[in-house]
């Protein structure tokens, strides 16, 4: 099966509708990916079906919690996922992704030039030093993270990032059943509750995965 059957295949198995050039536009990132691993090691997964798995697949299951316009923050985003997907599938909405190690926000940087992802922008930095940037106002509608940190040291990081209404979106493995129920009183004490859970397993391996979003509490919910 060539590159592009397994990502069509992947996608109807995930049941994510996409664009016909989108397809092509993996395929470019995707060997754009393996060309720059090569040299700059930026992703431990280099089997092609893994690749299409686990950075675009698992990436664009996150795309039916977000909104259809406002600005989506993607903490310690790595090789760009799961940004860069959802800034493909998603034009109207703004991204920004940040990431500490320089190399992997110039594959970022890089990406989006050749793609011409005019509603992305990667950020070199650490997450405790975005605040001071102002970068979209009042904040932003929607904070993700994939396999960052645990639950509760990202509501901690991206503290004061988010705008009223906001919400956090947490990727999560097999594990995150457990991580959620140790941390409830935690995640009630920075003001948020559980609005939305799914779990679900990916197409290929099977491999588990939970999202969990977070929204803020109201005065009536606290």
């Amino acid at each position: 099966m060539i590159l592009s059957e397994k990502i069509e295949s992947g996608l109807n198995q995930i049941g994510i509708e996409v664009p016909m050039f989108f397809v092509d536009e993996i395929t470019i990132l995707l060997a754009e990916l393996v060309k720059w691993n090569k040299t700059y090691n930026l992703t431990a997964i280099k089997d092609e079906r893994d690749m299409v798995e686990k950075h675009i697949l698992d990436s664009l299951t996150v795309s039916d919690f977000l909104p259809d316009t406002g600005s989506v923050l993607d903490v310690g985003s790595g090789a760009g996922f799961p940004v860069i997907p959802l800034a493909m599938l998603k034009p109207g909405l703004e991204f920004y992704s940040i990431d500490a190690v320089g190399k992997k926000i110039r594959f970022q940087n890089h990406i989006k030039r050749i793609l011409k992802l005019n509603n992305f922008f990667p950020i070199h930095g650490r997450v405790e030093d975005v605040g001071s940037r102002n970068i979209v106002g009042n904040g932003f509608s929607v904070i993700v993270s994939r396999a960052f940190s645990s639950i509760p040291l990202f509501l901690k990081l991206t503290e004061g990032l988010l705008a009223p209404g906001g919400r956090v979106i947490s990727m999560k493995g097999a594990e995150g059943e457990q991580e959620i129920s140790n941390s409830e009183k935690i995640i009630s004490d920075f003001g948020f509750y559980i609005s939305k859970k799914r779990d679900f397993h990916l197409p290929f391996s099977g491999s588990s995965r939970l999202l969990v979003e977070l929204s803020q509490q109201t005065s009536e919910e606290e």
